[in-house]
């Protein structure tokens, strides 16, 4: 079961895999790319998953180099993040399945808080505390924006940073800058049936 799964056996045995790659995988990558693996299996059972997750991601951060560090520290708060949105609401707050999301986007929000604070400098960094912030359920489009900005401040390119700047400000009101970083947006980043509609919902609204 993968609740005792033995991560040092694993560690072991993906040992020379790890130095196969370039650079070398250290142990918080193997372990992060077992967590990735095991995430996309256990995410809808919650909160049997984010248990075997947090197992894994605790130990990949106490053990990552500081060149892996960002990115363990990145998939804990992208994991915990999807693993809150894969719990159904509940019609009241004291019902266990908001418990379990308030909980669950709150380890999201710990881990997005110290990679900001380990890589101040990296604009994923910001981006990620960005989403994490822009979906909680009680979202704070202020400060998801301030995230983006700073993100793309720091030569962040990713196009997911400049569509949430546009919700951010769509959400606010601040239509002519909600316009104009809506067009600076490549239009060829709107591909596929998970984007395309996102493109479509904003001409409309133009």
């Amino acid at each position: 079961a993968l609740e005792r799964l033995n991560l040092a056996a694993f560690l072991r045995d993906s040992e020379a895999l790890g130095r196969a790659v370039d650079p070398p995988w250290g142990a918080g990558e193997r372990l992060r790319c077992l967590a990735i693996v095991v995430e996309d299996e256990v995410c809808n059972e919650q909160p049997r998953g984010w248990t075997i997750l947090e197992r894994i991601y605790r130990e990949a951060e106490r053990l990552a180099r500081h060149d892996e560090l960002e990115w363990v520290l990145h998939s804990t708060a992208l994991s915990a993040h999807r693993c809150a949105r894969a719990v159904s609401d509940g019609d009241a707050p004291q019902e266990p399945n908001a418990a379990l999301k308030r909980r669950l986007v709150s380890v999201a929000y710990s881990a997005a808080e110290r990679l900001v604070a380990r890589f101040p400098r990296s604009g994923a960094a910001h981006e990620r505390l960005g989403i994490v912030t822009y979906f909680d359920p009680r979202p704070d489009p202020e400060r998801a924006l301030a995230c983006f900005e700073e993100a793309l401040r720091l030569g962040h390119t990713e196009q997911w940073a400049l569509w949430y700047r546009t919700c951010c400000l769509f959400d606010l009101a601040r239509w002519d800058a909600c316009l104009a970083s809506f067009d600076s947006i490549s239009p060829a980043w709107f591909t596929g049936p998970q984007r395309t509609w996102r493109y479509e919902c904003y001409l409309e609204e133009r």
